[in-house]
């Protein structure tokens, strides 16, 4: 059954979770970027999932392949998968329960459930919602939104680097979109 992003949140912060902890290992396995993220949108892109970072152009073929593996290993429920699930839960539940002497964390989830058009109440329920998340749920989110037909990669920087990384990464065919400096 698809899932909602308005009814699998819980589910969906350990997933990013789960998929944000193993890629920014482009960082401290590859020493490829200064860190590499992944989180889901809110509001009208709350679907989207989004990997982004900084990686250095000569080495951006070797993060995408990376970035890849990952995400297969997470489609095939790897032999890490469970350990990484339990950390991940972990982890969006400190989130979920926001840092109380960090000022903005109120004003963080109340933007989120705001963005979202859910009830205010929806900030005192994720917390609970992840720690109820089970692995299963975990899974039916992955399959359904980790689905590689769905996926987009977009590499943006210098054409002969981007290009040299789409081949690096074995990607054969791509479109180069430029952008339009902006006019006054």
């Amino acid at each position: 059954a698809a899932t909602s992003p308005r009814t699998a949140r819980g589910a969906r912060r350990v997933v990013a979770e789960m998929i944000r902890s193993r890629v920014e290992q482009v960082r401290s396995r590859l020493g490829a970027s200064y860190g590499v993220n992944a989180a889901y949108g809110s509001g009208v892109e709350h679907g989207l999932l989004e990997v982004g970072g900084l990686v250095e152009a000569g080495r951006a073929g070797e993060a995408v392949n990376q970035i890849m593996a990952d995400l297969d290993g997470l489609r095939a429920g790897d032999a890490t998968f469970a350990a990484d699930f339990v950390r991940a839960r972990r982890a969006a539940l400190v989130q979920a329960l926001g840092d109380p002497v960090r000022a903005g964390a109120a004003a963080d989830r109340i933007e989120t459930v705001v963005a979202d058009q859910l009830p205010i109440e929806a900030t005192d329920k994720l917390a609970a919602e992840i720690a109820t998340t089970t692995v299963d749920a975990a899974r039916a989110v992955i399959a359904q939104d980790l689905q590689p037909a769905r996926m987009v990669l977009m590499l943006s920087g210098r054409q002969h680097d981007v290009a040299a990384a789409f081949a690096a990464a074995g990607v054969a065919h791509f479109r180069t979109v430029y952008e339009q400096p902006a006019t006054r």
